[in-house]
């Protein structure tokens, strides 16, 4: 090995450790909501993964198990590469584009590179990273694995990272510095049905990011669509290198991270291969293609706003249907929202009809997208906007019909369907029961004389109790929930013990399962004539 991955292999103690650190974080600051269900479906999912099936990665239970497992292999395998494109640059400033990000495992291997070039005495320059993904939850996952790498690492602070919960296909950059697009395990097997308009959408890209090398990791399931990969590219005198991805420098199991993982899984009840090893060289039979630019290109500036995306025929069919009842059903980064914008614009355009239209996402941030996207879109840009708070923007007198458009992420939005009141943000619903469970320990006898292991004491379990039954099974009054069959909530509660859980969670702030519970009642308000959902699964 090269003196670089002999330094970046003594790191491997940091790199488990920081996963730990990271993956507590997010669970401590995020997870309070995510039942032992989340958890149980979410390692399923990956455990399909691991097969070579695909993954549901819009689930923040995913996102964290995603990256306890996945992790650590997924940056040793990318160190050579992030290797071999800094020794490239020799020190010029660069760039790196990571599309389908995930939790960041490219911009982990570029900081380890990074500092292994600076304790060796290479040359570095400037280096930008961009992660790109349609799920906000690997995004977010990744921001906490990163800030806890950044405290093991402190030359992690003269990278810059920039994040975007969107999808590739809608990316565009121009860069003075060398400039490297990374596609790592991105693809899945829908990909592989639509392989030539994948390959021209990823052809595009390169062309609008000034890229001069691509790299696309893939597993063996996907191979028709590397094949295709590589006749495309080359028509366009591309130079196309394929082989066995390289398992990285760092070798071993990363024990702490294994280690978590079960604890926390066991502690979650997940069952079924949580033991499973997360070893940092497992290449998984992995693929490379690496692809270079065949020839020079000046660089481009861009001198106008780059126009909308070109959708392939099978996102203008779904965007053309106009039908009044439609679910989209896609992956991450496959263009859901981009067909969603699409659909939208063309019904502001041409139906004279329909008045008010509501946009909405569980996530803040995608709805800000989708507004900008469709600013980004619409070709008749005659109308009002009016920024009543974050995420809560309307468009007045749009286009000749005047329509009028709102944006809302979806906590405000019962409020303008179903009339129900907000939840009280006044702090985490599982730190109020916690705190109420104290007090009652001192006060109330049933309370005190419980054993301290009693499920009775933990927070946790009312939570899923007030989610999976009180919610779940519509038992919202006290003698609903007396009568309810808790089917699938393990042992029994008898009725004094319910009286003692309904006594708790009586005393809690409005969350949004209070909201649910109201919406699920009430009648839904005539104030809007069409609504776009956008992560509708949220």
């Amino acid at each position: 090995m090269s003196d670089v991955l002999d330094l970046v292999a003594a790191k491997r103690p940091l790199v488990d450790r920081a996963v730990v650190r990271g993956s507590e974080a997010v669970i401590s600051e995020l997870a309070d909501s995510l039942t032992p269900f989340d958890w149980q479906a979410s390692h399923r999912d990956l455990l399909r993964l691991s097969r070579g099936k695909d993954a549901f990665y819009d689930r923040l239970s995913t996102a964290i198990l995603y990256a306890l497992w996945y992790h650590p292999r997924r940056v040793n395998g990318l160190v050579p590469v992030i290797d071999d494109f800094l020794a490239d640059a020799e020190g010029d400033d660069a760039e790196i584009t990571d599309i389908g990000a995930g939790t960041g495992a490219t911009a982990w291997a570029a900081a380890l590179v990074q500092d292994a070039r600076v304790r060796a005495g290479l040359p570095v320059g400037r280096l930008k990273i961009t992660e790109l993904d349609g799920s906000p939850f690997m995004l977010t996952t990744g921001s906490y694995l990163w800030d806890a790498l950044c405290r093991e690492l402190p030359s992690t602070t003269e990278i810059v990272l920039e994040k975007g919960a969107k999808s590739w296909t809608s990316h565009a950059s121009a860069t003075l510095g060398r400039s490297l697009l990374v596609a790592s395990y991105l693809f899945d097997h829908s990909d592989v049905t639509r392989a030539e308009d994948v390959s021209l959408e990823l052809r595009d890209l390169t062309d609008r990011c000034d890229a001069e090398r691509l790299v696309v990791v893939t597993n063996k399931q996907r191979r028709p669509l590397s094949k295709v990969f590589t006749r495309l590219f080359a028509e366009v005198g591309w130079k196309v290198t394929n082989h066995t991805l390289e398992t990285g420098p760092m070798e071993g199991i990363a024990e702490a991270t294994m280690a978590f993982r079960q604890e926390f899984l066991t502690h979650q009840g997940v069952t079924g291969q949580i033991g499973i090893d997360v070893d940092f060289a497992r290449a998984e039979g992995a693929e490379l293609l690496d692809l270079r630019r065949g020839e020079v290109r000046p660089v481009m500036f861009l001198d106008e706003q780059v126009p909308w995306r070109r959708l392939n025929r099978q996102q203008e069919q779904v965007a053309e249907s106009g039908s009044d009842r439609q679910v989209v059903v896609g992956a991450a980064g496959s263009g859901k929202s981009v067909v969603l914008v699409e659909a939208l614009a063309q019904r502001l355009e041409t139906d004279r009809q329909t008045q008010s239209f509501l946009v909405t996402s569980f996530n803040k941030g995608v709805v800000v997208q989708l507004e900008q996207w469709l600013a980004e879109r619409m070709t008749d840009r005659r109308w009002t906007r009016q920024e009543r708070s974050e995420a809560h923007i309307e468009w007045v007198n749009v286009g000749a019909a005047d329509h009028h458009v709102t944006f809302m992420n979806w906590d405000k939005v019962p409020t303008q369907l179903f009339g129900v009141s907000q939840v009280d943000h006044g702090g985490s619903l599982t730190a109020s029961i916690r705190e109420e469970l104290q007090q009652l320990r001192v006060d109330n006898q049933d309370f005190s004389s419980l054993p301290a292991d009693s499920r009775l004491l933990d927070p946790e379990f009312y939570m899923a109790e007030f989610r999976r039954v009180v919610f779940g099974k519509s038992a919202t009054r006290i003698e609903d929930y007396l009568a309810v069959r808790r089917t699938g909530r393990g042992t029994g509660l008898p009725r004094h013990q319910r009286q003692m859980v309904w006594h708790v969670l009586r005393q809690q702030p409005r969350s949004f399962t209070n909201v649910r519970i109201d919406a699920a009642k009430a009648t839904i308000l005539p104030c809007f004539d069409e609504v776009f959902i956008d992560e509708g699964q949220d």
